[in-house]
C-alpha cells in the first residue's frame, strides 16, 4: 500500500490547527515546493481532513441500522438546531463543537449511540441533548483539571533521571553505566 508522502505533514497541520488553514497550507508549499493546489488536491481525497476550522469537541451521532431505525436521523437534527448550526454548516458558532454522522459506533446496543470526544451516551432522544451536553462539559472540565495536575506534579526526579541516561546509553548499543 502506497501512502502519499504529503500526509504526514497535512496530519500534523490539522492537528496544530484542527483543520487545513489557508496560510498553513501556503507555508507547506513554499517549503516543500508543491503547488497549493496540488496539496489541496490531495488533502481533498481524504475526508478526514477540514477546510474549516473544527470544534474543541466533536459529537459524533451514530447513523447504523440499529441507531438509524431508532431515530438517529431525528437526533442528528435536534442537535444541529440545538447548536444553532445554519445549513451547511457543521461548527458551533462559539467553536465549541463539532457535529457529524458516523457509519457505525459499535454500540448497537445503546442505539441511538452519540460519542462526544471519548465519551459515549446511550439511548438518546432529542431531549436528552441539554442534559448531555451539560453533562459531558462537566467531565471535560473536570478530566482538563486532573490532566493539568498530572503534568504538573511530573517533575524530574534523580532517579527518573539516571533512568533515562540508562536507556538513552542503551540505545546506542552497548550500555555504558557512566555517571
Amino acid at each position: 500500500m502506497m501512502i502519499h508522502p504529503l500526509l504526514p505533514e497535512l496530519i500534523r497541520l490539522q492537528r496544530r490547527d484542527r483543520y487545513l488553514a489557508p496560510e498553513a497550507l501556503a507555508e507547506l508549499s513554499r517549503q516543500l515546493e508543491i503547488p497549493v493546489n496540488r496539496i489541496i488536491s490531495v488533502a481533498s481525497f481524504y475526508q478526514a481532513f477540514r477546510f474549516k476550522p473544527c470544534g474543541k469537541h466533536q459529537i459524533k451521532v451514530c447513523i447504523g441500522a440499529a441507531c438509524y431505525v431508532k431515530g438517529a436521523e431525528k437526533l442528528y437534527d435536534a442537535f444541529a438546531d440545538y447548536l444553532k448550526l445554519a445549513p451547511g454548516e457543521d461548527t458551533s458558532a462559539d467553536g465549541l463543537f463539532t457535529l457529524s454522522k458516523v457509519a457505525c459506533l459499535g454500540c448497537c446496543m445503546l442505539a441511538v449511540a452519540v460519542q462526544i470526544d471519548r465519551h459515549i451516551f446511550g439511548h438518546v432522544t432529542p431531549d436528552d441533548i441539554p442534559r448531555i451536553l451539560e453533562e459531558f462539559l462537566r467531565m471535560s472540565s473536570a478530566e482538563e483539571t486532573s490532566a493539568a495536575k498530572a503534568v504538573a506534579a511530573q517533575q524530574p526526579t534523580a532517579i527518573t533521571v539516571i533512568i533515562a541516561f540508562i536507556r538513552f546509553s542503551f540505545s546506542w548499543g552497548k550500555p555504558q553505566f557512566r555517571l
